[in-house]
Protein backbone atom coordinates (compact mmCIF):
# COMPACT_ATOMS: atom_id res chain seq x y z
CA UNK A 1 0.00 0.00 0.00
CA UNK A 2 1.33 3.13 -0.92
CA UNK A 3 2.20 5.84 1.91
CA UNK A 4 -0.04 9.66 2.21
CA UNK A 5 2.76 11.39 1.39
CA UNK A 6 3.19 8.85 -2.29
CA UNK A 7 -0.25 9.65 -3.40
CA UNK A 8 0.55 13.16 -2.73
CA UNK A 9 2.78 13.70 -4.84
CA UNK A 10 1.24 11.59 -7.85
CA UNK A 11 -1.77 13.20 -7.07
CA UNK A 12 -0.42 16.77 -7.12
CA UNK A 13 0.95 17.22 -11.05
CA UNK A 14 -2.81 15.65 -11.78
CA UNK A 15 -4.53 18.43 -9.62
CA UNK A 16 -2.39 21.50 -10.70
CA UNK A 17 -2.77 20.28 -14.03
CA UNK A 18 -6.47 20.51 -13.31
CA UNK A 19 -6.96 23.86 -11.57
CA UNK A 20 -5.50 25.40 -14.42
CA UNK A 21 -7.74 24.48 -16.89
CA UNK A 22 -9.90 25.20 -14.90
CA UNK A 23 -8.91 28.66 -14.37
CA UNK A 24 -8.21 28.87 -18.04
CA UNK A 25 -11.47 27.65 -19.72
CA UNK A 26 -13.49 29.65 -17.09
CA UNK A 27 -11.97 32.97 -17.89
CA UNK A 28 -13.16 31.94 -21.72
CA UNK A 29 -16.60 33.11 -21.24
CA UNK A 30 -17.98 35.55 -23.20
CA UNK A 31 -19.41 37.14 -20.17
CA UNK A 32 -17.07 39.65 -20.27
CA UNK A 33 -17.20 42.89 -21.94
CA UNK A 34 -13.85 43.72 -21.74
CA UNK A 35 -10.32 42.96 -20.74
CA UNK A 36 -6.95 44.86 -20.23
CA UNK A 37 -3.41 44.50 -21.37
CA UNK A 38 -0.20 46.17 -19.17
CA UNK A 39 3.48 46.63 -21.03
CA UNK A 40 6.86 47.63 -20.47
CA UNK A 41 7.08 51.53 -21.89
CA UNK A 42 10.74 51.94 -21.54
CA UNK A 43 11.45 48.67 -23.98
CA UNK A 44 14.56 49.57 -25.61
CA UNK A 45 12.45 51.53 -28.34
CA UNK A 46 11.34 55.16 -28.86
CA UNK A 47 7.34 55.45 -27.98
CA UNK A 48 4.74 58.67 -28.63
CA UNK A 49 4.07 59.26 -25.13
CA UNK A 50 1.32 61.60 -25.65
CA UNK A 51 0.26 63.30 -29.58
CA UNK A 52 -2.46 65.50 -30.08
CA UNK A 53 -4.61 67.35 -32.88
CA UNK A 54 -4.47 70.81 -32.36
CA UNK A 55 -5.49 73.98 -34.22
CA UNK A 56 -2.00 75.53 -33.24
CA UNK A 57 0.87 74.64 -31.79
CA UNK A 58 2.23 78.12 -29.79
CA UNK A 59 6.28 77.66 -28.38
CA UNK A 60 6.12 73.88 -28.77
CA UNK A 61 2.84 73.53 -27.06
CA UNK A 62 -0.42 72.45 -28.62
CA UNK A 63 -2.92 75.21 -28.58
CA UNK A 64 -6.83 74.57 -29.07
CA UNK A 65 -6.44 70.46 -28.82
CA UNK A 66 -9.38 69.11 -31.28
CA UNK A 67 -10.29 66.29 -33.01
CA UNK A 68 -12.99 68.63 -35.28
CA UNK A 69 -11.96 71.06 -37.41
CA UNK A 70 -13.92 73.05 -40.13
CA UNK A 71 -13.21 73.15 -44.08
CA UNK A 72 -12.35 76.73 -43.85
CA UNK A 73 -9.29 76.26 -41.07
CA UNK A 74 -6.10 77.76 -41.61
CA UNK A 75 -3.87 74.51 -40.87
CA UNK A 76 -4.54 71.17 -38.87
CA UNK A 77 -1.62 70.57 -36.73
CA UNK A 78 -0.33 67.22 -35.19
CA UNK A 79 2.03 67.45 -31.92
CA UNK A 80 4.01 64.30 -30.85
CA UNK A 81 5.76 63.91 -27.35
CA UNK A 82 8.47 61.45 -27.65
CA UNK A 83 10.10 59.46 -24.85
CA UNK A 84 13.18 57.30 -24.80
CA UNK A 85 14.35 58.35 -28.07
CA UNK A 86 18.11 58.56 -27.95
CA UNK A 87 20.26 58.81 -31.42
CA UNK A 88 19.05 60.07 -34.71
CA UNK A 89 15.20 59.45 -35.65
CA UNK A 90 13.22 59.98 -38.76
CA UNK A 91 9.48 60.50 -37.83
CA UNK A 92 7.02 60.36 -41.16
CA UNK A 93 3.54 61.48 -41.53
CA UNK A 94 0.40 60.61 -43.84
CA UNK A 95 -2.53 62.39 -43.77
CA UNK A 96 -5.55 60.72 -45.38
CA UNK A 97 -8.56 62.81 -46.45
CA UNK A 98 -12.03 61.44 -46.99
CA UNK A 99 -11.02 61.44 -50.89
CA UNK A 100 -8.58 59.18 -50.99
CA UNK A 101 -8.60 55.20 -51.55
CA UNK A 102 -6.68 52.72 -49.66
CA UNK A 103 -4.34 52.15 -52.57
CA UNK A 104 -4.58 56.44 -53.48
CA UNK A 105 -1.03 57.88 -52.29
CA UNK A 106 -1.87 60.22 -49.11
CA UNK A 107 -3.19 64.12 -49.15
CA UNK A 108 0.07 65.11 -47.33
CA UNK A 109 3.62 62.94 -46.48
CA UNK A 110 6.40 64.82 -43.98
CA UNK A 111 9.22 63.42 -42.36
CA UNK A 112 11.63 65.12 -39.63
CA UNK A 113 14.99 63.85 -38.68
CA UNK A 114 15.70 64.53 -35.02
CA UNK A 115 18.34 63.99 -32.61
CA UNK A 116 17.56 63.53 -29.24
CA UNK A 117 18.92 62.07 -25.63
CA UNK A 118 15.69 60.98 -24.50
CA UNK A 119 12.95 63.42 -25.23
CA UNK A 120 11.63 64.86 -27.79
CA UNK A 121 8.52 67.13 -29.43
CA UNK A 122 7.91 66.92 -32.88
CA UNK A 123 4.35 68.74 -34.83
CA UNK A 124 3.62 68.49 -38.23
CA UNK A 125 1.14 70.54 -40.12
CA UNK A 126 -1.15 70.42 -43.41
CA UNK A 127 -2.60 73.40 -44.81
CA UNK A 128 -5.77 72.81 -47.21
CA UNK A 129 -6.48 73.05 -51.09
CA UNK A 130 -8.04 75.19 -52.86
CA UNK A 131 -11.26 75.35 -51.85
CA UNK A 132 -10.36 74.28 -48.44
CA UNK A 133 -10.20 70.99 -46.57
CA UNK A 134 -12.76 68.18 -47.80
CA UNK A 135 -15.60 67.47 -45.35
CA UNK A 136 -15.71 64.03 -43.79
CA UNK A 137 -13.58 61.73 -42.06
CA UNK A 138 -10.19 62.40 -41.80
CA UNK A 139 -6.59 60.24 -40.43
CA UNK A 140 -3.44 60.59 -39.90
CA UNK A 141 -0.83 57.73 -39.27
CA UNK A 142 2.51 58.28 -37.58
CA UNK A 143 5.78 56.23 -37.84
CA UNK A 144 8.88 56.28 -35.78
CA UNK A 145 12.22 54.72 -38.31
CA UNK A 146 9.36 53.20 -40.45
CA UNK A 147 7.62 51.48 -37.62
CA UNK A 148 4.03 52.20 -37.14
CA UNK A 149 3.19 53.77 -33.82
CA UNK A 150 -0.28 54.75 -33.94
CA UNK A 151 -3.23 57.41 -35.84
CA UNK A 152 -5.35 59.65 -35.39
CA UNK A 153 -8.84 60.04 -36.79
CA UNK A 154 -10.66 63.37 -36.90
CA UNK A 155 -13.47 65.30 -38.72
CA UNK A 156 -13.65 68.21 -40.94
CA UNK A 157 -17.22 69.90 -40.77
Amino acid sequence: MKSCKQLFYLKSPSFLLVLFLVLVISSCGDDKNGAGVSTNLLRGEGIVADSVLAINVSQDRPDGITDLFFSDSERIFLWLYWTNVTGTHTVKVRWFSPIEGLDDPPYDEEEIRFSSDFQHITWFYINPKSGGFSPGEWFVEIFLDDVFERSHTFTVK
